[in-house]
């Protein structure tokens, strides 16, 4: 009997220290405590607010420690409350996708890291807006309760390809394509591209002045350390390939872009053109 109670003395010490060892705090009159009231808001590239009709729904992940703790839902007035000690790094990640689109995130499991991937493609896909944000504590911030607003912005980044000249430089025989490489299919919950390496072959269209267009292509930013490639092919070859632009640096794709990439094949130095794809896509003329 001794012994029996012993070992349930000993189950109950072990589980109230694993209680304690944890970041997260359930009394917020706690002086260990910090609590923090988190709201949002969809923002352009620009900063400009975006109306909460482009979502169709909004998750939050509190990490602590940059490991996975547990989901929040938000209050009546759609605010999120989180509370946790004060001597924990705490980030809470913000992820909104359209109602229309069936995009399925990657649900993180307690204790998974904060670099897991949240989304995977196999290929390019075709949803065009992702929203991303997150709030970070650290235990060198202010311990007070304050509320504070999370700027939510489209991770997807969209780009065209022109090429103009095409068939007086290369000729008018054969057929023409582009092929965009340097994609990754994830996006974790950190906010970073990852995983599989993957390419965008776009359909391409002649335009009535000769130019050739491809469709839009959306994916994730372009991966740290790392730079787009575009190869122009003929008949499945390829017959230029850069990935530098027009000032000789890497070319890169960053979260909300909506790019055309140039090349003007009659310079005497090919090189790739990085303009807004709104600005340009005035001035073109289809079939």
């Amino acid at each position: 009997m001794i012994i029996k109670r012993l070992h349930i003395i000993s189950v109950f010490l072990f589980t109230m220290t694993v209680v304690l060892c944890l970041p997260s705090c359930i009394n917020e009159n706690d002086s260990m405590c910090v609590q923090f009231d988190v709201g949002h808001q969809l923002v352009d590239t620009a900063g400009a607010v975006l109306p909460d009709s482009l979502i169709g729904r909004l998750k939050a992940y509190l990490y602590l420690d940059g490991k996975f703790s547990n989901i929040v839902t938000s209050s009546s007035d759609g605010r999120f409350q989180i509370s946790f000690y004060k001597n924990s790094t705490a980030s809470l990640v913000l992820i909104a996708s359209p109602r229309k689109d069936s995009i399925d995130i990657n649900e993180p499991k307690v204790g998974d890291d904060i670099d897991n991937y949240a989304l995977s493609v196999n290929s390019i896909s075709g949803f065009d807006d992702f929203y991303y944000g997150r709030f970070d504590y650290t235990p060198n911030s202010s311990n007070s309760q304050w509320q504070t607003v999370t700027n939510l912005t489209n991770m997807r980044a969209h780009v065209h390809v022109l090429v103009k000249d095409l068939n007086t430089v290369f000729g008018n025989e054969g057929t023409y394509s582009v092929k965009l490489s340097g994609l990754h299919s994830s996006i974790t919950f950190a906010g970073t591209a990852d995983g599989d390496s993957i390419t965008a072959t776009p359909a391409v269209t002649f335009l009535i002045n000769g130019d050739l267009l491809s469709d839009k292509v959306s994916a994730w930013p372009t991966k740290n350390g790392e730079s787009v490639t575009l190869a122009i092919l003929k008949d499945g070859n390829p017959i230029w390939v850069s990935n530098l632009d027009s000032s000789g640096k890497p070319v890169k794709l960053y979260a909300g872009d909506d790019k055309v990439f140039l090349v003007d094949c009659s310079q005497m130095k090919l090189n790739i053109t990085v303009l807004t794809w709104s600005k340009y896509s005035q001035n073109l003329i289809f079939y």
